[in-house]
């Protein structure tokens, strides 16, 4: 009996310190940046995520812009999956609800201002913090899976963490990326053949 205790304790010691969680460090920036955890080197590319596992613990980092100097420097502790957000960047956590046939929404949404942008009847977290616990379902570069909620028979809640700049090209607040490169003149030929559509009765 004694034996079978000791090695009970011995499992569940090894099991709670082999703890380890999923983390993303986000350049939201459009320069490279290293990152520096413990004796770890990360370098994230510019707009771009590193994906990495860590135990749970105490950890320092400290993040580097190309020309080598210090962008933040800060204590954590791992204890969940989560976000690194080394510039401090204001984040969006949109939850939103699919509803099924006969379902009722119990989504609580209201208008959300942010940065002079209005967000209308929307369900929104606002994050800033280097340290981000995972509380959403897609993280910054992962797309919504719409096509899982075709077939259900109940409502189902999912969230999607958003960087700023993103967010407001969801939401129609910021052109497409491509639309910047268009001229005078290819913007008023576009915009006429839209209206050209908009015009044409339906067959």
């Amino acid at each position: 009996m004694f034996r079978h205790f000791i090695i009970n304790i011995v499992f569940l010691t090894y099991a709670c310190s082999s703890n380890s969680y999923d983390l993303i460090i986000d350049n939201p920036s459009d320069k490279d940046i290293e990152v520096h955890l413990n004796d770890t080197t990360y370098l994230v590319y510019a707009l771009g995520v590193k994906q990495i596992k860590l135990s749970s613990g105490n950890y320092a980092i400290n993040t580097f812009l190309p020309n080598d100097s210090l962008l933040s420097s800060e204590q954590i502790i791992v204890n969940s999956d989560a976000m690194i957000n080394p510039f401090h960047s204001t984040y969006v956590i949109f939850l939103d609800e699919f509803l099924s046939n006969l379902g009722v929404s119990t989504l609580k949404r209201q208008n959300y201002e942010i940065n002079g942008d209005l967000y209308q009847n929307v369900n929104f977290e606002t994050r800033d913090d280097f340290f981000i616990p995972k509380t959403w379902d897609y993280d910054v570069l992962e797309p919504w899976a719409s096509n899982e909620y075709y077939y259900f028979k109940k409502n189902i809640k999912r969230s999607k963490i958003y960087r700023l700049y993103d967010l407001k090209r969801e939401f129609g607040f910021r052109l497409p990326d491509e639309f910047n490169l268009l001229n005078v003149n290819e913007l008023d030929s576009l915009i006429y053949q839209t209206e050209l559509k908009l015009r044409r009765p339906e067959n």
